[in-house]
């Protein structure tokens, strides 16, 4: 079959369009030819007609937009541009799966990259959003397969620019190839002023100058997430109830799990297939590895007798995040240096969350949490002085847990970063996010050779051996449950059961997979019986034992 030479315009479709992106750009592809006129003509034709039929509106718009009102009436007759930012290489000609900006996704739902939101005032009062996207020109363009950063062929198709001002319900909806016009337009004496969220697009910062005011908008924004609404509250609760069933799995896995790198895969495995991805990158330390704060290699052994220290959270399809850590033994049992400060640390978290209540200090978890590991640190004979240690010349407590209780959660794992310090540390309001949790750092008694100074004398070597205990979830109290351990079949299955409601199950080796499926089953049901007590007070946690036995 002949084909027509190829136009100018069709060779110049041939060629991938000029990324916007605010970071070095993949190379191109030196592996692939160049297409011949012929196939250009050819991939182009006789496509099924793209639908013209519109989107749905995006679920939950309605908030999307409330936010964009609120941040409307915080800065009145201004220009307010929220970019979301750009996909990111990783090496040579890959990039990163993209996350957006997490102000634009705030503001709007949108998950593409390159957009940006501009809010333009109206005479009469408030702004016009319009939203600066990237257009679908379907198979009608040859760089649908031509581009390899882009094209529909390679990356999936873009929601285009009608599709994506009904999809978001904004007031309109322009293509990228118009930003660039209308920031020039922006510029002038006669202009009025202007905001910028900065850093997350080099031709928006570029293009205006950049002032104080661009500062007080991102201020705004983090204290705005501060602050959440009935949505974002369901949204957050899905994100845990997420990741406690990723600490469940992994909790089956520890039976087999020689490697760091295993609990890893299997935590992160239930945060792709439940959610968008992990919501920071997952800390499985085992052994020493637990005594660095961050530790995220994930390239040790996991050892019988030692204890696995596991740090994660799922990211939500939504973007909310949620942040719980765990310690488990290995073998399933604690030793008795281990009990103490899995204790000591339980007992300063249930102090801690006695204090998270609407119309109390910020800070006060905290403090009350620091006074009970530094009274519990001098009864172990680790600290001389729990007072002392407390002054606040002094902070020596700081050694055994390095940083404060508790952040805010939400779309970031930590959400109060570009907030203001006196709003941070004012009055917690109802609504805000919820708070997290402390870390004891302790040396592991089997980390010095006999004869050595005892291991509670050496504290400034070795590692974490309590338990860094912590939950997103909003306090539940119950007060009559403590730290109580019940042994199943009395063969290495403990069960702690915590006072934020969550468990902490680990298993002993001599388990078969046939008793172990059986009770990680019974452990997953939400209405767990060791959270329940039956006529007199009586605790209906046997009744799951006697299951186990059976």
């Amino acid at each position: 079959m002949a084909h027509p030479p190829t136009t100018p315009t069709d060779a110049a479709r041939s060629h991938a369009a000029e990324p916007v992106t605010s970071e070095p750009q993949a190379k191109p592809a030196t592996h692939d030819t160049a297409p011949p006129p012929a196939l250009l003509d050819f991939m182009v034709r006789e496509w099924k007609p793209a639908s013209t039929r519109l989107p749905p509106k995006l679920r939950h718009a309605a908030a999307f937009a409330a936010r964009r009102r609120a941040l409307s009436k915080l800065f009145p007759g201004e220009t307010l541009l929220v970019p979301t930012g750009h996909e990111k290489v990783r090496a040579n000609d890959t990039y990163y799966r993209f996350r957006p900006g997490t102000d634009f996704y705030y503001l709007t739902g949108n998950l593409e990259p390159d957009c940006v939101l501009m809010m333009a005032p109206e005479a009469g009062g408030g702004h016009r959003d319009m939203l600066f996207v990237e257009p679908n020109p379907g198979k009608s363009d040859s760089t649908f397969f031509t581009d390899r950063i882009k094209g529909e062929l390679w990356v999936g198709p873009r929601l285009g620019v009608p599709q994506s001002r009904a999809r978001f319900d904004v007031h309109e909806a322009r293509p990228l190839s118009e930003l660039a016009g209308a920031l020039s337009a922006l510029k002038g004496p006669a202009t009025r002023a202007v905001r910028v969220l900065r850093g997350m697009s080099p031709l928006v910062d570029s293009a205006l100058e950049e002032t104080p005011r661009d500062r007080e908008m991102a201020i705004a924004l983090s204290e705005m997430r501060l602050l959440k609404d009935a949505q974002e509250v369901r949204e957050l609760s899905a994100a845990i109830a997420s990741t406690k069933r990723g600490f469940e799995d992994v909790i089956a896995g520890l039976r087999t799990a020689r490697h760091e790198r295993e609990v890893e895969g299997i935590f992160n495995l239930r945060a792709r297939l439940e959610g968008n991805d992990i919501g920071y990158n997952t800390i499985a330390a085992a052994g020493e590895h637990a005594c660095i704060l961050h530790w995220v290699k994930n390239e040790g052994a996991v050892r019988p007798g030692t204890l696995l220290l596991l740090d994660a959270g799922v990211e939500a399809h939504s973007l909310y995040t949620a942040d719980i850590t765990r310690t488990l033994p290995v073998s399933g049992r604690f030793s008795r240096e281990q009990r103490q400060v899995y204790e000591l640390v339980h007992a300063a978290q249930a102090a801690a969350f006695d204090q998270v209540r609407p119309g109390r200090d910020f800070l006060e978890p905290n403090r009350v949490a620091m006074k009970v590991l530094a009274e519990g640190l001098e009864r172990l004979g680790i600290l001389e002085d729990a007072a002392e240690a407390l002054a606040d010349q002094n902070q020596f407590y700081k050694r055994y847990s390095l940083h404060n209780v508790s952040h805010m959660l939400g779309l970031d794992v930590r959400l109060r970063t570009g907030a203001r310090r006196d709003v941070q540390v004012r009055q917690a309001q109802a609504g805000h996010g919820p708070h997290r949790r402390a870390r004891p750092l302790l040396p592991d008694r089997r980390s010095h050779r006999a004869g050595e100074i005892p291991w509670h004398r050496r504290p400034h070597r070795g590692r974490r051996g309590g338990h860094r205990e912590g939950s997103a979830e909003p306090v539940r109290r119950h007060p009559e449950r403590g730290v109580g351990r019940r042994r199943l079949d009395g063969e290495g299955v403990e069960i702690a059961r915590q006072a934020d409601t969550r468990l902490t199950v680990a298993a002993g080796r001599r388990y078969g997979p046939r008793r172990m499926r059986k009770l990680t089953s019974l452990m997953r049901m939400r209405a767990e019986a060791m959270l329940m007590r039956g006529p007199g007070g009586r605790p209906v946690a046997g009744e799951c034992c006697r299951r186990v036995r059976r």
